[in-house]
């Protein structure tokens, strides 16, 4: 599978490689959504902040704590679940959703281990934000 093939089939369709860290199809599309919103939320944050006080409501109080807790979830996932050495990989991807292929040539790692350390990250992240409920 080429590189924009697999990304497209990884992110858009929610289907996830095999192997071990999976989790059910429902799970996998929540966590893989909350990373997709990472630049959107981020952006939020960046509004509200840049807001005059006076103009700010009780709704932007309540999604700049949503976006800071999906933030913070995000960063204290990464560093409870990746390897120190792995971290920037994982976390280039979150920002940019650069291929596997990519990425892995860019932090000289086979392209099998950067996805198996996605999927733990994943793993990780959905016991972090409390989906393991879902199964």
């Amino acid at each position: 599978m080429d590189s924009k093939r697999e990304k497209a089939y990884y992110r858009k369709c929610y289907k996830q490689p095999k192997g071990y860290y999976t989790l059910s199809p429902t799970i996998y599309k929540e966590v893989v959504s909350i990373i997709e919103r990472y630049p959107e939320e981020v952006r939020t944050i960046m509004l509200i902040e840049n807001k005059n006080e006076l103009d700010i409501t009780e709704k932007d109080i309540a999604d700049k704590v949503v976006c800071e807790r999906n933030i913070k979830t995000l960063k204290d996932t990464l560093i409870e679940w990746v390897a120190e050495e792995h971290r920037a990989m994982i976390w280039e991807n979150i920002e940019t959703n650069c291929t596997w292929n990519y990425l892995a040539y860019k932090h000289h790692v086979d392209p099998s281990t950067a996805k198996l350390v996605w999927k733990k990250y994943l793993y990780g992240l959905h016991i972090n934000l409390g989906l393991d409920y879902l199964h």
